[in-house]
C-alpha cells in the first residue's frame, strides 16, 4: 500500500473522488478539468488501483495537487470509492473517476451557489449531466420527483450525485455488486434511509462512457446486478412493466408497421403522466394487470 496527504487537513465543501485502474489518459484529463475550476474550497483525492500504465507516476509528479491520494490494489471499483469516503473530509462528495470532466469552469461554483440558495442544505443534490460517447455529447434531464416507477425506469449516474460525506461514511457501497453498486446505494438512500433530496437542473459534469459498464461483457453484468436490484425494491414495479409489455405486444399485433415510433411515443407520455399523477397510475396498472390474467 502506499498512500500520502499532500496538505494539511481543513474543512473544505466539496470532497472530490476520482477512482483509477491504468487509466492514465482518463486521469489527466480528469485532473485537468478540476484544476480549471475557478471555486476553490475543494479537496481531490485519488484512489488508483496499482495501475502499470503510468498512472502511479503521473500521481506521484503531481502529488502536490492531490488532497490525498492512495495507491493499492482494490477488490472492486465500489472498494476503492469505499476507500475514498474514508478519506474524505469535505460536506459532500461527489465521485469524479477517471475519464469524466467539469462541463466547464465554473461547475463547482454554479454547484456551490445552488445549494447555498437552500435554508436547511439537503442530504442529497443530483444535477443533470452530459453523457460523452466517442466525442459525441448528449444531454441527460432528470425528474425532480423521485418516485419508484421513474427510478425503476431510470438510473441517477454518480456524476451527478453530491452526498452528504457523514452520511456516506455510514452508508457505503455494498461490495456485492461490481458494476451497478451506485444505483443500489442511491436506491437505499432515498427509500430505505429516507434522506433528502433535491434536483438541481444544470448541467455539472460529462460521464464518459468508455468505462467498465460500457464494454460488452460489463453491459452483460450490469444488466444483471440492475435486474436483481430493481427485483429487491421495486417488486410492485417490476408486475407493471409486465404490464407495459403486455400492452406493447398488443400495439405492434394491431400496427405492426408504425407500431415502433408509436410505442415508444406512449411509453414516454406514460411515464411523464403517471409521475405527476400516482392516482392513474394505479388505476391504469391495475386494468393492465387484469388484462394479463385474462390473456393467460
Amino acid at each position: 500500500m502506499f498512500e500520502m496527504s499532500s496538505n494539511e487537513s481543513k474543512r473544505v465543501f466539496f470532497s472530490i473522488i476520482t477512482i483509477n485502474k491504468n487509466n492514465l489518459f482518463g486521469l489527466k484529463n480528469t485532473h485537468l478539468s478540476l484544476k480549471k475550476q475557478s471555486f476553490k474550497n475543494y479537496e481531490h483525492i485519488i484512489i488508483d488501483s496499482n495501475s502499470d500504465d503510468g498512472s502511479k507516476e503521473y500521481i506521484l509528479e503531481n502529488s502536490l495537487d492531490f488532497t490525498k491520494y492512495r495507491i493499492e490494489n482494490d477488490k472492486s471499483i465500489y472498494d476503492g470509492m469505499n476507500k475514498g469516503i474514508h478519506l474524505a473530509e469535505g460536506n459532500y462528495i461527489l465521485f469524479l473517476n477517471s475519464g469524466d470532466i467539469f462541463y466547464e469552469e465554473k461547475s463547482l461554483k454554479n454547484l456551490f451557489n445552488e445549494i447555498k440558495k437552500d435554508k436547511i442544505e439537503k442530504d442529497l443534490y443530483y444535477t443533470n449531466v452530459y453523457l460523452e460517447n466517442k466525442g459525441f455529447l448528449s444531454k441527460k434531464k432528470y425528474q425532480s420527483k423521485l418516485t419508484p416507477f421513474y427510478l425503476s425506469n431510470e438510473i441517477i449516474n454518480h456524476q451527478s450525485q453530491l452526498i452528504k460525506t457523514k452520511i456516506l461514511k455510514k452508508n457505503l457501497f455494498n461490495l456485492n455488486y461490481k458494476l451497478a453498486g451506485d444505483y443500489e446505494l442511491f436506491l437505499r438512500l432515498i427509500f430505505q434511509k429516507k434522506k433528502s433530496y433535491k434536483h438541481i437542473p444544470i448541467e455539472i459534469t460529462i460521464y464518459n462512457l468508455n468505462g467498465l459498464t460500457s464494454e460488452n461483457e460489463g453491459i452483460k453484468k450490469y444488466l444483471t446486478e440492475h435486474s436483481e436490484i430493481r427485483k429487491f425494491f421495486f417488486p410492485e414495479e417490476i408486475e407493471r412493466i409486465e404490464s407495459l409489455i403486455f400492452f406493447q405486444n398488443s400495439v405492434e399485433k394491431i400496427n405492426p408497421s408504425k407500431s415502433e415510433f408509436y410505442i415508444h411515443l406512449i411509453f414516454e407520455k406514460l411515464k411523464i403522466f403517471f409521475i405527476k399523477f400516482p392516482f392513474w397510475d394505479k388505476l391504469f396498472f391495475k386494468f393492465l394487470k387484469l388484462l394479463l390474467t385474462l390473456k393467460k
